[in-house]
């Protein structure tokens, strides 16, 4: 990807960035706390959805 591309946004839709973050939140929440229990299952990276 050309610099700059990972964190641009289209049509107020998230960024390539912003949708890593977030897959790894979602993961974390149905693996980690989900399947796994864990009290504390989430990764610093993960980024929630907040509308």
């Amino acid at each position: 990807m050309p610099a700059g591309t990972v964190d641009a946004s289209v049509d107020d839709e998230w960024s390539f960035a912003q949708t890593l973050r977030h897959l790894v939140m979602a993961t974390d929440t149905w693996l980690g706390r989900a399947v796994l229990g864990l009290d504390q299952p989430y990764h610093p990276l993960g980024q929630p959805h907040a509308e």
